[in-house]
């Protein structure tokens, strides 16, 4: 159950509240700026601070397992969050296009200057810390899919497929609009093959403490 998870992660985040983007003023502003995620509001999740958003309501009784591996794939973040700190998070999270804030107090003496900057930083960029942190979360998201899937005894073919076809639909996600095309390379497809192979073995995708928290909150599903 949704609430048993949002209940178990409490242990580790006591301050963690599940919100919903519907009833959120600021999320709604927010749609705007994110222009280019045409989902944000109605398919996308978001952690600000110690607040998950998710579309609404609705969205997570529509989709209960959905809803709980997104919730592991933010549960990431928020583990990152608090490895790194928040203000060096949000810098790496948000550079290079971060960076135009930079440009405000140019703006005063050398607008033209400051304004070819801005516009060229305002360009989808290649964002390698924010590639990085959104591949921890959605390999971890591949990870969480495998062991539901499991419980849900799927035949070995069928889980096989399903990790495959997941895979290939989180690729997309870096290399399209809704992260601002953070990463069009071919090396986030090998690293995701990586991962899922070791996935398929039964394995981590990768190492690091954050799988042990994630497998104790899916002992708790």
């Amino acid at each position: 159950m949704f609430n048993n998870l949002v209940v178990a992660a409490q242990q580790y985040f006591p301050k963690l509240q599940i919100k919903y983007k519907n009833n959120s003023f600021i999320m709604k502003i927010l749609s705007v700026i994110m222009f280019f995620n045409k989902g944000f509001m109605t398919t996308y999740v978001n952690t600000f601070g110690s607040s998950i958003y998710y579309p609404s309501q609705q969205y997570i009784i529509d989709n209960p397992i959905d809803s709980e591996i997104v919730l592991l794939h933010e549960l990431v973040h928020m583990y990152d969050v608090k490895k790194k700190g928040t203000i060096v998070y949000t810098l790496l999270y948000g550079f290079p296009q971060i960076l135009v804030l930079l440009c405000v107090p140019l703006f005063f003496f050398f607008w033209k200057i400051a304004l070819a900057i801005t516009i060229v930083l305002l360009l989808p960029l290649p964002a390698y810390f924010r590639m990085n942190f959104e591949k921890r979360a959605y390999l971890c998201s591949l990870y969480a899919l495998n062991c539901y899937s499991k419980k849900n005894n799927i035949n070995n073919v069928d889980l096989q497929n399903i990790i495959d076809l997941n895979k290939d639909s989180f690729c997309k996600e870096f290399n399209g609009s809704s992260y601002y095309y953070m990463w069009i390379f071919n090396s986030i497809k090998n690293d995701f093959d990586k991962g899922a192979n070791l996935i398929k073995a039964g394995m981590r995708p990768y190492s690091d403490p954050v799988f042990d928290m994630i497998d104790d909150l899916l002992s708790k599903t």
